[in-house]
């Protein structure tokens, strides 16, 4: 694996500073007159969303737990093969992956509303899909499975960038769109990487086509070569991630409008989880792990926690005795927390934002935990 490359990451990041002690402080949120509420869902979402409730389009809850616990045998059953044509009939032949919708339970029977609010806009996120798919084809060896299985497969390979992130969006991607971006965020760059290794580690997949587990072995080096390269410099020190970054410079980028271009504490948790996974990591995988839980411990806040009032608003109040959070973006490079709401403009405390994304979004969390956690399990293990 090469080395990270510093200079192509943080070409724009100058220098850091680890954040004053008072900085916890200064987000308390003191009385004051709350932006007006901004309608969320807009009347368009709404009303689509209730077309697709109409005609009963959501995800079963937990479906594939409940499949995967499943006997081998079960899945060669009648019952199994309606699912699985469920599944093949919501393919999107375009693309070969799958929509919003619910493609388990129902068969595609071409209704506008059943295709859910989101739209006929493929995900590359359904997994679970293809896990049942792989179950299914391993039982029954039957054709349609596996072409199916294929398809799907190669369009989730296939939507890997040459430098080896994958786009939150649908492949290919649209130009222009923060959703081109490599998304550490909802740790979807964690979730389909832990999904290709399967793919190269079990052999049902070889049965769909042998040269499929070596493709996705590679595929997953290439996005550990692009994890290990975006991961942020700030004044010659790694820190950790950001929710998107540039798929071809590796630079943190902005998402929605209150997703401003910092780092990530929630991402980035998934991201050292995902590494500190590995089986024989490289020296530079140790590096960005140790540099990654260090930014950790240097960016916890003490002495604060967040209050959630009747309306469902996130009020940050002093506590002295509260444990350590973390705010989910630090701005690059004075490592302040920062909020922000629809309207993009970055601010230094969660007061300000508006009520509907003070209470809408996850601002604060205790994602160091678990990575300051599964760290001691880690350097344990490793001796």
């Amino acid at each position: 694996m090469r080395a990270p490359v510093a200079a192509a990451v943080t070409a724009a990041v100058l220098a850091a500073s680890a954040m004053p002690i008072s900085a916890a402080k200064a987000q308390v949120q003191h009385p004051a007159a709350h932006p007006p509420l901004i309608p969320f869902p807009s009347p368009f979402q709404l009303d689509v969303m209730s077309k697709a409730r109409k005609v009963g389009t959501t995800m079963p809850v937990g479906w594939w737990k409940t499949m995967s616990a499943k006997p081998a045998t079960w899945f060669a059953s009648d019952e199994a093969r309606a699912i699985g044509d469920n599944i093949i009939s919501w393919q999107i032949s375009e693309t070969g992956g799958w929509p919003g919708g619910d493609v388990v339970s129902q068969p595609f029977r071409g209704a506008e509303g059943q295709i859910g609010w989101r739209g006929h806009s493929t995900s590359l996120y359904r997994f679970d899909h293809l896990r049942f798919l792989a179950r299914l084809y391993g039982a029954t060896g039957e054709e349609r499975y596996r072409k199916s299985l294929a398809v799907g497969l190669d369009y989730v390979l296939g939507a890997q960038y040459p430098k080896g992130s994958w786009p939150y969006g649908s492949h290919p991607s649209q130009a222009a769109h923060n959703a081109r971006y490599a998304t550490f965020n909802d740790d979807a760059t964690a979730k389909i990487m832990a999904y290709v290794r399967e793919v190269a580690s079990d052999p049902v997949y070889a049965k769909v086509s042998q040269r499929l587990p070596s493709r996705a072995a590679a595929a997953f080096d290439n996005g550990i070569d692009y994890i290990i390269r975006a991961q942020i410099v700030a004044d010659g020190k790694l820190t950790a991630w950001g929710a998107q970054h540039d798929e071809v410079t590796y630079e943190p980028r902005m998402g929605r409008m209150f997703e401003p271009p910092a780092i990530s504490a929630n991402e980035s948790a998934g991201v050292l989880m995902l590494l500190m996974s590995l089986d024989r990591p490289s020296p530079e995988v140790i590096r960005a792990v140790e540099s990654g839980v260090a930014w950790y411990k240097l960016s916890a806040l003490t002495g604060i926690r967040i209050d959630r009032p009747a309306n469902g608003d996130r009020v940050v109040v002093a506590d002295p005795k509260a444990k350590p959070i973390w705010a989910r973006y630090y701005e690059i490079p004075t490592n302040r927390p920062i909020f922000a709401g629809r309207d993009g403009v970055v601010r230094y405390s969660l007061a300000p934002v508006e009520l509907e994304r003070r209470a809408g979004y996850a601002w604060y969390g205790d994602w160091g935990d678990a990575v300051l956690a599964r760290y001691q399990e880690w350097v344990k293990a490793r001796g």
